[in-house]
C-alpha cells in the first residue's frame, strides 16, 4: 500500500518550485511540457511512499519526462501504455522516448506496451501504487481510463490525471458512448469517475499548466 498520510503532509508543505525546478533541470530540459514541480510529485510518491513493492502505471509518455522523473534514484518498476506512433520535427515520438529513458538510466525498469490503452489487457498488470493518465483528452477517455484501470490499483493508491482544466474544443475524437464537452472533457471525466467512486478522493489540482488533478484512493473504504 502507499502511505498516503505521508503523502498528505509532504503535499500540505507545497512544492518547492526553485527546489524542483534544481532537481529536475536536466530532465526538464527534454523534449516535453512536464514541469518540474509535476515531476517532484511523482518522484516523492514512488521514492518516499511506495511499502509493498508497488509499482508505477504511466498512460501517455511522449518523450518520457514524467516516466524518468517517477523511477529517478529509486528501484520502481513501471509499466507505460502507449503506441508512440507520431511523427515530430526531431523524429519519431518512439525515438525520442527511446532515447530519454536510455540516457537517464530508467530503461531496464521499464515495460512497454505500445498500443491505445483501450484495447489493452489489464489483467497482466501487477499492483499500481501510482497511476499518472497523460493520455487522450477527449471526452470520455480519461473517464474509462480511470474505470479500466481502478481494479489494478493497490488497496491504498495515488492517481494523478493530467490536464484538468483543458478545453476540449469541437474536434475531439470522442469515446464510444460518451457525449462530447467542448468545456472541460477531462475536468467532466475525473468528476464523474469520483462520484461513482466515493473510495476516491480529490486531494487537489495543481495550479501549473492545465493542473494535474491528484486522487488518493483506499479500496473499500
Amino acid at each position: 500500500m502507499v502511505n498516503v498520510e505521508k503523502f498528505r503532509k509532504w503535499l500540505e508543505t507545497e512544492v518547492d518550485s526553485e527546489a524542483a525546478a534544481e532537481r529536475f533541470s536536466k530532465e526538464a530540459a527534454w523534449h516535453s511540457w512536464c514541469k518540474p514541480e509535476t515531476m517532484a510529485v511523482l518522484n516523492f510518491i514512488t521514492s518516499e511512499c511506495f511499502e509493498d513493492n508497488e509499482t508505477y502505471l504511466e498512460i501517455g509518455t511522449f518523450a518520457g519526462t514524467s516516466l524518468i522523473a517517477a523511477l529517478k534514484e529509486n528501484d520502481v518498476l513501471a509499466n507505460v501504455i502507449d503506441p508512440l506512433q507520431d511523427v515530430t520535427a526531431i523524429g519519431t515520438t518512439y525515438d525520442i522516448w527511446q532515447k530519454a529513458v536510455t540516457e537517464f538510466g530508467v530503461k531496464d525498469r521499464i515495460t512497454l506496451h505500445r498500443e491505445e490503452c483501450e484495447k489493452f489487457d489489464e489483467s497482466t498488470l501487477p499492483s499500481v501504487g501510482l497511476y499518472y493518465y497523460d493520455g487522450n483528452h477527449d471526452s470520455g477517455h480519461t473517464y474509462e481510463g480511470l474505470k479500466k484501470f481502478e481494479k489494478n490499483l493497490s488497496d491504498v493508491a495515488i492517481i494523478m490525471v493530467d490536464c484538468y482544466n483543458i478545453i476540449g474544443g469541437h474536434s475531439q475524437r470522442v469515446f464510444p458512448g460518451h457525449k462530447l464537452d467542448v468545456q472541460h472533457p477531462v475536468k467532466t471525466d475525473v468528476d464523474r469517475w469520483l462520484s461513482e467512486n466515493k473510495q476516491a478522493t480529490l486531494e487537489v489540482v495543481t495550479p501549473w499548466w492545465h493542473g494535474q488533478a491528484i486522487i488518493t484512493y483506499r479500496r473499500n473504504s
